[in-house]
């Protein structure tokens, strides 16, 4: 039960990374191309 809630809490954690992310992505317009290149490869996961 303890793990699952764990499991649950990292799933909140990624989907709100994944928006903090795109937030700063927007924000800072200056990012390094490997930032670029790795956030692609997430897109194309998550798509």
């Amino acid at each position: 039960m303890h793990s699952q809630m764990l499991a649950s809490a990292r799933n909140i954690f990624i989907r709100n990374g994944r928006l903090l992310a795109a937030y700063l992505f927007w924000l800072e317009k200056k990012i390094d191309m490997r930032f670029l290149v790795k956030w692609g490869i997430v897109q194309a996961v998550f798509e």
